[in-house]
């Protein structure tokens, strides 16, 4: 028997056989002059684009219309203009499948050096798009089964997940990847456990497996006491699954009738999948950053309006809140050149940086307000610290309703919010609420901005402190006396420990990663306030 302790990407349990996939390179053709390489990748991203769109709905038989959304963004992404990363390397003589790889590592590593986590680990998505460009120049061997059981390889992409026939993958183990990469996120969609593990090799074919891709936990060859464990745990996690499912679809109250707004946090396309099948009664925040931070230049109107549909798609009906983008700070990218700044976190960010270039914002709340005639979107500006701040940012609004209508160009009665993170905005919180439907309280940045203590930095004052609750009281109290409600989304709102408190003091709305609500919602139903 042997033990090893991977990396958790999606729980679960299983038990099977293991098969070892090792893709084998065909080689379709010898090496050509540099204008035939260039033509090998060209006709492999027309290949890809057509690939995408039928495993867009492969996914949706599969893991659902979100899952689907993996496929729809790879197909947007070859949509770009991939080929000036690819050309200069076939030019220097590579073939072009090595080529592919190279040029899409190199976009890549531009996310990775990006100070934000999630976008770190989209450079490997952008490493993943590269092997699929590659696979489809050179040719290669697709993994098969013909019967349940763990599939092991170095590398797995979705495409080869979804095309595999349905119910013989009991789990996956991978040498290589990250919990935020897509393959993660289709098997958290698909409920197939995933582990990392760099010690997974072709001296597992065949053996029999325990995985805990909650722990990330793998056995080989269990003994008859580990395999009896394994059952006490399957069954355990069977009667918790079941309690969180019988709150789906149930009003969010507490014990004595209370309700509150439980929303979910999504930080982009990503996380459609998890979003779909979260049971969240709308989405209260959307980091509209992904999208600067995974383009290689500024993303258009008609990128930003696909986008913000796909998200209203993900919970028809259901209200999604989008944030301006929350640029500055440790949120750029290289096309940008924004300036230096001695401390980013007190600079031009967010709102402040949206009203110096009023051009990008513009861009962005067109999109918005033509996404708005898909479904029920909110418009919420960050890092407000002023009500003349907001005014500015409502006169931009205001000016491309008026362009839009002009221009005979559909788009919809967006609600408006705005962002309660400073101080001074909690006590600007009247002036601010009698401008907006809605106020959403980052208790990350209020926290930071309140104790003048670095977020990732020493932790010196507790999460929930009193004097961080009497600022939320504070803008509690002023909104609602304007008749604006108030919801919390940093990290606070998904704190068992300071729920009641949360409630207690009349915020209206908690916004929780997705993976939390179900477990939030009953956690709710328990308390009395």
């Amino acid at each position: 028997m042997q033990q090893f302790s991977g990396r958790a990407a999606a729980p679960g349990l299983a038990q099977g056989s293991v098969v070892w996939f090792a893709e084998t390179a065909c080689g379709k053709t010898p090496q050509g002059t540099p204008a035939q390489e260039l033509e090998k990748f060209r006709l492999a991203r027309e290949d890809c684009t057509l690939r995408q769109a039928q495993l867009y709905q492969a996914a949706r038989e599969q893991a659902g219309e979100e899952a689907a959304a993996i496929f729809e963004l790879h197909g947007m992404l070859l949509q770009e203009d991939l080929e000036e990363y690819v050309r200069p390397y076939i030019e220097q003589g590579k073939p072009a499948a090595e080529a592919a790889r190279l040029g899409m590592r190199e976009v890549g590593a531009l996310f990775a050096a990006l100070d934000d986590d999630y976008m770190r680990q989209r450079s490997e998505d952008m490493a993943e798009l590269g092997e699929e460009l590659a696979a489809a120049i050179e040719g290669g061997a697709a993994p098969t089964l013909s019967r349940p059981a763990i599939l092991a390889a170095q590398q797995l992409f979705p495409g080869q997940a979804v095309s595999l026939p349905k119910g013989l993958l009991l789990g996956v183990v991978l040498q290589k990847g990250g919990a935020q990469s897509h393959m993660a996120i289709l098997a958290r969609s698909m409920g197939i456990p995933l582990i990392f593990c760099p010690e997974a090799g072709p001296d597992w074919h065949g053996r029999t497996a325990l995985l805990n891709g909650g722990t990330g936990g793998i056995v080989l060859d269990p003994d008859e006491a580990r395999q009896a464990a394994y059952a006490q745990s399957a069954r355990a996690l069977a009667r918790q699954t079941a309690l969180l499912e019988s709150y789906r679809g149930k009003p969010t109250q507490t014990a004595n009738g209370q309700s509150v707004a439980l929303l979910a946090n999504i930080g982009g396309m990503a996380d459609l999948p998890a979003l779909q099948i979260s049971d969240a009664e709308g989405v209260g925040l959307l980091r509209s950053e992904f999208l600067y931070l995974e383009s290689p230049n500024w993303p258009t109107e008609n990128a930003q309006y696909a986008a913000y549909c796909a998200a209203l798609r993900a919970l028809p009906g259901k209200p999604v809140t989008l944030r301006t983008f929350d640029l500055g700070a440790d949120k750029t990218a290289p096309y940008m050149h924004l300036p230096a700044c001695a401390n980013p976190e007190m600079g031009c960010r967010g709102l402040r940086f949206g009203l110096q270039n009023p051009h990008l914002l513009k861009t962005q709340l067109r999109a918005a307000l033509r996404a708005a005639a898909c479904g029920p979107l909110g418009i919420m500006f960050p890092m407000v610290c002023t009500p003349d701040e907001l005014d500015k940012a409502l006169t931009l609004l205001e000016e491309c309703r008026a362009e839009l209508a002009a221009e005979g160009t559909a788009f919809g009665k967006a609600s408006v919010g705005c962002m309660v993170e400073t101080p001074a905005a909690v006590l600007y919180a009247a002036e601010l609420a009698r401008r907006c439907a809605f106020l959403s309280i980052g208790t990350n940045d209020l926290h930071q901005y309140t104790f003048a203590s670095e977020r990732e930095g020493e932790v010196l004052y507790a999460a929930a402190d009193p004097a961080l609750l009497r600022l939320v009281g504070m803008t509690v109290q002023a909104a609602h006396a304007q008749g604006c409600r108030v919801n919390v989304c940093g990290q606070l709102a998904a704190d068992p420990a300071a729920t009641r408190a949360l409630l207690a003091l009349g915020v209206d709305g908690l916004s929780v990663p997705p993976g939390q609500v179900l477990a939030m919602r009953r956690h709710i139903a328990d308390i009395t306030v």
